[in-house]
């Protein structure tokens, strides 16, 4: 049993494969550790990974807009119409302008 505890700490499938060469109920005791340790860690990696993907879902559904703008409809980057700032002043910033060379 020399290096068998440096063999079960490297994998699953080491630990599985060297608890059915040791055999008899110390084997069984190994592989049911091994089996429980990487399932505790299978539990805790998807309880991280959930976690992540509901901060994500908020993230989105917070700072996502509610819709796709319309086409040709632009937008100031902030999701709203270009010169929608209620002032009065022209809809055009000059990004939006059509530059035509003569012809």
């Amino acid at each position: 049993v020399d290096g068998a505890l440096d063999r079960v700490s490297d994998s699953i499938q080491d630990a599985v494969h060297t608890g059915r060469g040791i055999g008899g109920e110390l084997g069984a005791r190994v592989i049911d550790v091994a089996e429980g340790a990487f399932m505790s860690g299978m539990r805790l990696s998807v309880l991280v990974a959930a976690g992540i993907t509901l901060v994500a879902a908020v993230g989105v559904f917070r700072w996502l807009p509610a819709r796709a703008p319309e086409v040709g409809e632009p937008t100031d980057g902030t999701g709203g119409p270009v010169g929608d700032r209620g002032d009065g002043v022209g809809d055009l910033a000059p990004a939006d302008a059509v530059v035509t060379s003569p012809t």
